[in-house]
């Protein structure tokens, strides 16, 4: 638990250093979500003086940001078809998806690096990912090791991973960062 406080403290003073202005999203899991809902409302007591720190609070399991002409959606991917988070993000957050043209959808549930694409809304260039159209579902890898239950279970072999992505305000995202762990 201090570990995991003093880490979200170190990256947004990191942050704070960069950028005028910061968003954190704090996304519950399926195996934790009581302590992901502890820790967000934590940093939002801890920032709660520190007018260019926002601590996102939605009831939703999604959380999502609008960044000029992005819409930005973090889920932690379980409980939803694969080819239906395109109906389910224009239907929960309809105004955003009206006045967005770039929307991504971040997840994390199945512990490694995958890309889907409901319904062709991606399409691979020679300069990386464009966004045609809809929503751009990308499953993001983790960082931490496999446990007990899913060695029991066979899911190994997953590359640990963290990644980052830039976002122009108007041209979508325009950068990814990708470190192994």
């Amino acid at each position: 638990v201090d570990n995991a406080v003093a880490a979200c403290y170190d990256v947004t003073q990191i942050a704070c250093s960069v950028g005028q202005d910061v968003d954190i999203v704090v996304l519950e899991g399926n195996h934790d979500w009581h302590s992901c809902v502890w820790l967000a409302r934590v940093l939002k007591a801890f920032y709660s003086r520190c007018h260019n720190v926002n601590v996102v609070m939605q009831a939703s399991d999604r959380k999502c940001l609008v960044h000029g002409d992005n819409l930005l959606v973090w889920s932690h991917g379980n409980g939803v078809p694969a080819n239906q988070w395109q109906s389910v993000i224009a239907a929960e957050f309809p105004t955003y998806w009206g006045v967005t043209k770039h929307r991504h959808l971040k997840m994390g549930h199945i512990h490694h690096k995958k890309k889907n694409s409901p319904t062709r809304v991606i399409a691979q260039t020679a300069n990386g990912w464009e966004e045609q159209r809809g929503l751009l579902v990308e499953y993001l890898p983790a960082l931490c090791s496999t446990d007990a239950w899913h060695a029991e279970k066979g899911y190994l072999g997953s590359i640990r991973a963290a990644t980052g992505y830039e976002y122009h305000s108007e041209k979508g995202l325009v950068s990814r960062f990708y470190e192994h762990a």
